[in-house]
Protein backbone atom coordinates (compact mmCIF):
# COMPACT_ATOMS: atom_id res chain seq x y z
CA UNK A 1 0.00 0.00 0.00
CA UNK A 2 1.52 3.38 -1.01
CA UNK A 3 1.67 6.33 1.42
CA UNK A 4 -1.57 8.24 1.84
CA UNK A 5 -2.01 11.70 0.37
CA UNK A 6 -2.00 13.09 3.90
CA UNK A 7 1.37 11.48 4.61
CA UNK A 8 2.84 12.81 1.38
CA UNK A 9 1.53 16.29 2.18
CA UNK A 10 2.98 16.12 5.70
CA UNK A 11 6.39 15.05 4.42
CA UNK A 12 6.44 17.85 1.87
CA UNK A 13 6.11 20.44 4.62
CA UNK A 14 8.22 18.80 7.33
CA UNK A 15 11.69 19.60 6.03
CA UNK A 16 14.30 18.04 3.77
CA UNK A 17 14.86 14.97 5.95
CA UNK A 18 11.20 13.91 6.06
CA UNK A 19 9.68 11.51 3.57
CA UNK A 20 6.51 9.47 3.17
CA UNK A 21 6.97 5.75 2.62
CA UNK A 22 5.26 2.42 3.01
CA UNK A 23 5.47 0.64 6.37
CA UNK A 24 7.89 -1.83 4.78
CA UNK A 25 10.19 0.87 3.41
CA UNK A 26 10.09 2.92 6.62
CA UNK A 27 11.13 -0.10 8.67
CA UNK A 28 13.78 -1.10 6.14
CA UNK A 29 15.42 2.35 6.15
CA UNK A 30 15.12 3.08 9.86
CA UNK A 31 17.64 2.38 12.58
CA UNK A 32 15.17 3.14 15.38
CA UNK A 33 11.53 2.24 14.71
CA UNK A 34 8.64 4.07 16.37
CA UNK A 35 5.29 2.30 16.51
CA UNK A 36 2.83 5.17 16.87
CA UNK A 37 -0.08 3.35 15.24
CA UNK A 38 -3.46 2.70 16.93
CA UNK A 39 -2.92 -0.24 19.27
CA UNK A 40 -5.75 -2.23 17.70
CA UNK A 41 -3.84 -2.48 14.41
CA UNK A 42 -0.22 -2.36 15.61
CA UNK A 43 0.49 -6.05 15.01
CA UNK A 44 -0.96 -5.86 11.49
CA UNK A 45 1.09 -2.77 10.67
CA UNK A 46 4.30 -4.26 12.06
CA UNK A 47 3.67 -7.44 10.07
CA UNK A 48 3.46 -5.25 6.97
CA UNK A 49 6.74 -3.65 8.01
CA UNK A 50 8.23 -7.17 7.99
CA UNK A 51 9.95 -9.22 10.67
CA UNK A 52 13.14 -9.03 8.60
CA UNK A 53 13.14 -5.23 8.67
CA UNK A 54 12.65 -5.18 12.45
CA UNK A 55 15.38 -7.71 13.18
CA UNK A 56 17.81 -6.40 15.80
CA UNK A 57 16.38 -2.88 15.73
CA UNK A 58 15.16 -0.83 18.67
CA UNK A 59 11.37 -0.60 18.41
CA UNK A 60 9.84 2.14 20.55
CA UNK A 61 6.22 1.27 21.25
CA UNK A 62 4.20 4.44 21.77
CA UNK A 63 0.83 2.75 21.14
CA UNK A 64 -1.91 1.82 23.61
CA UNK A 65 -4.42 -1.02 23.01
CA UNK A 66 -7.47 1.17 23.55
CA UNK A 67 -10.85 -0.46 22.95
CA UNK A 68 -13.53 2.05 21.90
CA UNK A 69 -16.22 -0.55 21.18
CA UNK A 70 -18.21 0.38 24.28
CA UNK A 71 -17.86 4.11 23.71
CA UNK A 72 -15.91 6.70 25.64
CA UNK A 73 -13.85 6.46 27.75
CA UNK A 74 -12.09 3.49 26.16
CA UNK A 75 -10.96 0.39 28.02
CA UNK A 76 -7.85 -1.68 27.37
CA UNK A 77 -8.09 -4.58 24.94
CA UNK A 78 -4.95 -6.07 26.55
CA UNK A 79 -4.43 -5.64 30.28
CA UNK A 80 -3.70 -7.16 33.69
CA UNK A 81 -1.47 -10.11 32.78
CA UNK A 82 -0.23 -8.82 29.42
CA UNK A 83 0.45 -5.64 27.46
CA UNK A 84 0.67 -4.55 23.85
CA UNK A 85 4.43 -4.14 24.14
CA UNK A 86 4.83 -7.72 25.41
CA UNK A 87 2.58 -8.97 22.62
CA UNK A 88 4.71 -7.14 20.06
CA UNK A 89 7.87 -8.62 21.57
CA UNK A 90 6.46 -12.16 21.36
CA UNK A 91 5.30 -11.60 17.79
CA UNK A 92 8.62 -10.09 16.68
CA UNK A 93 11.15 -11.74 19.00
CA UNK A 94 14.24 -10.36 17.27
CA UNK A 95 13.09 -6.75 17.67
CA UNK A 96 14.30 -4.88 20.76
CA UNK A 97 11.03 -3.51 22.12
CA UNK A 98 10.93 -0.60 24.56
CA UNK A 99 7.67 1.03 25.60
CA UNK A 100 7.83 4.79 26.21
CA UNK A 101 5.97 8.09 25.68
CA UNK A 102 2.53 6.42 25.69
CA UNK A 103 1.19 8.34 28.68
CA UNK A 104 1.11 11.79 27.08
CA UNK A 105 0.12 13.74 23.99
CA UNK A 106 2.41 14.01 21.00
CA UNK A 107 3.20 17.69 21.48
CA UNK A 108 4.65 16.98 24.94
CA UNK A 109 6.55 13.87 23.80
CA UNK A 110 9.00 15.95 21.81
CA UNK A 111 8.85 19.15 23.86
CA UNK A 112 8.61 18.37 27.60
CA UNK A 113 9.16 22.03 28.52
CA UNK A 114 5.66 22.76 27.17
CA UNK A 115 4.33 21.36 30.44
CA UNK A 116 5.34 22.66 33.89
CA UNK A 117 8.68 23.79 32.53
CA UNK A 118 9.67 20.17 31.97
CA UNK A 119 9.20 19.23 35.64
CA UNK A 120 7.40 15.93 35.00
CA UNK A 121 8.29 12.35 34.18
CA UNK A 122 8.49 10.01 31.20
CA UNK A 123 8.50 6.25 31.72
CA UNK A 124 10.06 3.43 29.77
CA UNK A 125 10.25 -0.35 30.12
CA UNK A 126 12.03 -3.07 28.19
CA UNK A 127 14.05 -6.27 28.48
CA UNK A 128 17.08 -5.04 26.49
CA UNK A 129 19.35 -2.72 28.49
CA UNK A 130 21.13 -1.49 25.37
CA UNK A 131 17.85 -0.64 23.68
CA UNK A 132 16.77 1.36 26.71
CA UNK A 133 20.03 3.32 26.56
CA UNK A 134 19.22 4.23 22.95
CA UNK A 135 15.72 5.33 23.93
CA UNK A 136 17.01 7.36 26.89
CA UNK A 137 19.44 9.12 24.54
CA UNK A 138 16.63 9.97 22.14
CA UNK A 139 14.51 11.28 25.02
CA UNK A 140 17.36 13.54 26.08
CA UNK A 141 17.55 14.86 22.52
CA UNK A 142 13.86 15.70 22.80
CA UNK A 143 14.64 17.74 25.90
CA UNK A 144 13.79 15.31 28.70
CA UNK A 145 16.00 15.83 31.73
CA UNK A 146 17.84 12.67 32.86
CA UNK A 147 16.28 12.83 36.32
CA UNK A 148 12.81 12.70 34.76
CA UNK A 149 13.47 9.62 32.59
CA UNK A 150 12.14 6.76 34.71
CA UNK A 151 13.17 3.20 33.85
CA UNK A 152 10.40 0.95 35.20
CA UNK A 153 12.36 -2.22 34.52
CA UNK A 154 11.42 -5.21 32.33
CA UNK A 155 8.82 -5.07 29.59
CA UNK A 156 6.09 -6.46 31.82
CA UNK A 157 6.06 -3.04 33.50
CA UNK A 158 4.31 -1.84 30.32
CA UNK A 159 1.12 -3.27 31.85
CA UNK A 160 1.16 -0.39 34.32
CA UNK A 161 1.89 2.15 31.58
CA UNK A 162 -1.18 0.95 29.69
CA UNK A 163 -3.34 1.32 32.79
CA UNK A 164 -2.04 4.86 33.26
CA UNK A 165 -2.74 5.74 29.62
CA UNK A 166 -6.28 4.37 29.91
CA UNK A 167 -6.86 6.38 33.09
CA UNK A 168 -5.54 9.58 31.53
CA UNK A 169 -7.49 9.27 28.25
CA UNK A 170 -10.79 10.66 29.60
CA UNK A 171 -8.97 13.69 31.00
CA UNK A 172 -7.14 14.73 27.83
CA UNK A 173 -8.61 18.14 26.96
CA UNK A 174 -8.85 19.47 23.45
CA UNK A 175 -7.70 23.04 23.90
CA UNK A 176 -6.12 25.40 26.37
CA UNK A 177 -2.99 25.35 28.45
CA UNK A 178 -0.89 22.31 29.35
CA UNK A 179 -1.45 20.87 32.79
CA UNK A 180 -0.42 17.91 34.92
CA UNK A 181 -2.86 15.12 35.72
CA UNK A 182 -2.25 13.04 38.86
CA UNK A 183 -3.41 9.44 38.48
CA UNK A 184 -2.58 6.73 40.98
CA UNK A 185 0.15 8.82 42.55
CA UNK A 186 2.00 9.21 39.24
CA UNK A 187 2.59 12.55 37.62
CA UNK A 188 1.36 12.24 34.03
CA UNK A 189 1.95 14.62 31.14
CA UNK A 190 -1.16 15.93 29.38
CA UNK A 191 -1.10 18.87 26.99
CA UNK A 192 -4.11 20.99 26.17
CA UNK A 193 -3.31 21.96 22.61
CA UNK A 194 -5.31 21.69 19.38
CA UNK A 195 -2.21 21.22 17.27
CA UNK A 196 0.22 18.31 17.25
CA UNK A 197 3.96 18.74 16.87
CA UNK A 198 4.64 16.53 13.87
CA UNK A 199 8.41 16.82 13.47
CA UNK A 200 11.07 15.19 15.59
CA UNK A 201 13.50 17.91 16.74
CA UNK A 202 16.61 16.05 15.65
CA UNK A 203 18.88 16.48 12.67
CA UNK A 204 17.15 13.71 10.78
CA UNK A 205 13.47 14.51 11.28
CA UNK A 206 10.67 12.05 11.99
CA UNK A 207 7.00 12.02 12.91
CA UNK A 208 4.37 10.68 15.23
CA UNK A 209 1.28 9.66 13.23
CA UNK A 210 1.77 6.10 12.07
CA UNK A 211 4.88 3.99 11.78
CA UNK A 212 7.83 6.31 11.41
CA UNK A 213 11.54 5.83 11.74
CA UNK A 214 14.52 7.77 12.91
CA UNK A 215 17.81 7.26 11.14
CA UNK A 216 20.74 7.75 13.50
CA UNK A 217 23.26 8.29 10.71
Amino acid sequence: MPPTEAAVEWAAGAGPHAKAATFFDAAADGEVIINATPGAVSLEVLAAASTRNLDGKVLIDVANPLDHSAGFPPSLAISNTDSLAETIQRSFPTARVVTALNTMRADVMVAPDRLAGGDHDVFMAGDDAGAKEVVAGLLREFGWRPEHIRDLGPLEAARGDGDVASAVAPHLPSAGRPRVQHQGGLRISCAQSPERRQACPSATGGGWAGLFYRSCG
